[in-house]
């Protein structure tokens, strides 16, 4: 059993793999990638928080533009 699915985690697999041992691996976020990935995670996260505080605004936004025929 490998824990993580980072680079480590991966060339353990596969290197365990190829010497002929039954392998799996477990990862806690749905994707493979390690802590690169889970930056990335982040950084989306903190986007979609960004974008719902100018929900309002964008919202708002939409409404003027239909309303004037622009939209």
């Amino acid at each position: 059993m490998v824990a993580g699915a980072g680079t480590a985690g991966c060339i353990a697999a596969i290197a365990a793999a190829r010497q002929g041992a039954s392998v799996i691996q477990i990862e806690k976020l749905p994707v493979s990638g390690g802590v690169p990935h889970e930056q990335k995670i982040d950084g989306w996260r903190r986007h979609r928080q960004r974008c719902k505080r100018m929900e309002p605004v964008s919202n708002w936004l939409h409404t003027m533009l239909q309303k004037f025929g622009s939209a």
